[in-house]
């Protein structure tokens, strides 16, 4: 079943549906009774990496609203972008393109994860599969496993 079959069900129960979304007007969206938009811009590639990057902001500064914690989820955020900035320096850029290089040609990518959300990992190996593998013909395998 799909997420709007499962809206619609819910929504024939009386259920209030909110949502979380990227996408004004989408299908999900219409059918919501409260809605939230992320905010994220277009994607432009299928991997939608900056929807779910600004899902999970919206989802943590929620949680921690729910636990009247607002101020402690707004500092988390910001060291979580301070943290995605240090990606970005030249000698992390260095590692995780020599990284790619050698996993590119390989027939199995094991994405190994602990302490993370579970989906991540699956997330993970969409995101190689759409934009590394997608162009190159051979079939590759990409695995997510959960170890903690």
């Amino acid at each position: 079943m799909d997420i709007l079959e499962s809206v619609k069900k819910a929504k024939e129960r009386r259920a209030k549906i909110a949502c979380l979304t990227n996408v004004p007007g989408s299908s999900l969206y219409r059918l919501s009774d409260y809605k939230m938009l992320i905010g994220a811009g277009p994607e432009k590639a299928v991997a939608s990496t900056k929807a779910f990057s600004g899902m999970l902001a919206h989802l943590v500064l929620s949680a921690y609203s729910l636990a009247e914690k607002f101020r402690e989820g707004q500092k988390v955020l910001v060291k979580t972008s301070e943290s995605a900035k240090k990606v970005l320096s030249p000698s992390s850029v260095q590692k995780i393109k020599k990284l790619a290089q050698k996993i590119l040609n390989k027939d199995n990518v094991y994405v190994i994860e602990g302490n993370l959300i579970y989906s991540c990992g699956g997330i993970c190996c969409r995101r190689i599969k759409t934009r590394a593998f997608g162009a190159r013909r051979k079939r590759r395998s990409l695995h997510s496993i959960f170890a903690g």
